[in-house]
């Protein structure tokens, strides 16, 4: 009886160190996911600042050709 007892504990001990595991995984998945929407957030921030910057330089442009007075 004894050892049936050891092998429960034992079955025990490798189910929580897989939900552990598993737990681990999530963790790790669902921080590369922020971390790829923080990354996509920036990109796009970027790419939005990169237009607005051409689109200053157009204004300076026609700006700069049109004659004043």
């Amino acid at each position: 009886m004894g050892r049936a007892i050891e092998l429960d504990e034992f079955a025990d001990d490798a189910e929580l160190a897989e939900d552990a595991k598993l737990t681990e995984k999530a963790e790790l998945s669902e921080d590369a996911e922020l971390a790829e929407d923080a990354k996509l957030a920036e990109d796009a921030e970027l790419s939005e600042d990169a237009k607005l910057s051409e689109d200053v330089e157009d204004v300076e442009d026609v700006e700069g050709a049109v004659p004043s007075g």
